[in-house]
């Protein structure tokens, strides 16, 4: 593929992602997504590697990178990688600053893990909670079901049946270090589907 195509179908994402396509965006995430992990890994680096995670890092960037695209200015490629390698430097002070405040480790699960392990493993039983528990059921298959098919399936398999990535992957045809970067987009796509469904539910 040519320098000018390559840079047309960039623009062409662009474009899209702007305009709240998803799709676009994952595809735009997807052409730097091993770039965007090393920044990741450099980020983390040895004072926060053991005790929080890369995919931890990124999702958190993905999310913000979702809901801010609308206002990205730039227009090239390497203005939008320069622009989510920002968010990922952001996301991993962050996850710093967590740990120097709270001398302890994060959640080793992720805000939308927790969103499905509430829906699926909520304790306390009584008329309301029930009935809290149906509706939060409802809302995160309503998410899932409005996602598209690979994030679905790649939450699906790994989140909720928990098969080996591995095993994901191969069904996939990806590797594994990319089923994992699928991994990480879908759970903040999830996340902010969730979290919109939650909003438009409290406020209905």
């Amino acid at each position: 593929m040519s320098e000018s195509s390559g840079s047309d179908r960039f623009q062409t994402w662009l474009i899209a992602a702007r305009s709240g396509d998803r799709k676009a965006l994952d595809e735009l995430l997807s052409l730097l997504e091993a770039r965007f992990r090393q920044d990741a890994e450099r980020r983390v680096g040895h004072v926060l590697r053991g005790r929080t995670r890369v995919s931890d890092v990124l999702q958190d960037a993905y999310v913000e990178v979702v809901r801010s695209i609308g206002a990205f200015e730039g227009a090239t490629e390497s203005e939008f990688y320069a622009w989510v390698t920002t968010i990922i430097e952001n996301s991993a002070r962050r996850q710093h600053r967590h740990l120097t405040a709270k001398k302890r480790k994060p959640p080793s699960r992720t805000s939308e893990l927790n969103a499905l392990a509430a829906v699926f493993f909520r304790t306390v039983s009584s008329p309301l909670s029930d009935l809290q528990k149906a509706e939060d059921v409802q809302m995160v298959f309503r998410a899932l079901d409005e996602m598209r098919d690979d994030h679905r399936v790649v939450i699906e398999q790994i989140v909720l049946a928990a098969r080996p990535v591995t095993e994901v992957a191969d069904d996939l045809g990806r590797t594994e270090q990319a089923t994992r970067m699928l991994l990480s987009r879908a759970r903040a796509a999830l996340t902010v589907k969730l979290d919109k469904l939650s909003r438009d539910r409290s406020e209905n």
